[in-house]
């Protein structure tokens, strides 16, 4: 069997090609083979979350998000100074298909895990934008909502649009990505700052747009650009 580093280091390069299905099956192979580092755990773990963007249909997803749940939970019991355990686990409990109950229990979860994931690495880029979506998710959480999680857990998660740019800004400054200059795009059109807006728009869509999650996000800035 490979070293986990090699197992690491092969599966970074299917994952660039782009190919993340090889990714996956690459992964799932060496894990069935007995490569159980935490290292290999939480790339299978996001590897089943590439796996499950690529899908539309919500109960096909669901296969995927368990096991990639299972699969980075374990990751950061073995290792809790993983920066990309603690991020891996915060994406896919954000990706879990549960109750509204449950996703304002999670929320908390969630933030936990992202800013341990920047205290670990702050230069981490995806890190950075994971808290920065955490930000803006709540703020998109209804007033209904936010009573709800007042009476079951006293205190509703909360955040601010500045909370939200700070991070997102922080993460493009790292390494940008589609969905993050879109975001950022978003959070100026709702200040109501077009000229910002239209700039990390236009960003967004000059980017490569080489899978189905980044096809998705090209589409949704180019029509946000053009409604502005």
């Amino acid at each position: 069997m490979a070293s986990w580093e090699v197992i690491a280091k092969e599966s970074e390069a299917i994952l660039a090609k782009p190919d993340i299905k090889g990714c996956y099956e690459y992964l799932q192979k060496a894990y069935e083979g007995g490569a159980t580092h935490p290292e290999v755990l939480w790339r299978l773990g996001r590897a089943c979350y590439e796996m499950a963007e690529e899908i539309t249909d919500a109960s096909a997803q669901e296969p995927f998000l368990l096991k990639g749940l299972e699969l980075v939970q374990q990751s950061v019991n073995e290792d809790g100074n993983n920066f990309a355990s603690h991020k891996w686990l915060g994406i896919l409990l954000s990706a879990q298909h549960v109750s509204t109950k449950e996703k304002i229990a999670n929320a908390y979860k969630i933030k936990e895990q992202f800013l341990k994931a920047v205290e670990l690495n702050p230069a981490d880029a995806t890190s950075l934008h994971c808290m920065g979506n955490w930000c803006a998710s709540v703020l998109k959480v209804s007033w209904l909502e936010r009573k709800a999680a007042a009476l079951l857990f006293g205190e509703p998660p909360s955040s601010t649009p500045e909370e939200c740019l700070k991070y997102l800004l922080a993460s493009a400054e790292a390494g940008d990505t589609i969905h993050n200059a879109k975001m950022i795009g978003d959070m100026y059109k709702q200040q109501g700052n077009k000229e910002e807006a239209r700039k990390w728009y236009t960003k967004a869509v000059g980017m490569p747009a080489d899978t189905e999650l980044k096809k998705r996000n090209h589409d949704a800035a180019e029509k946000a650009l053009s409604q502005l």
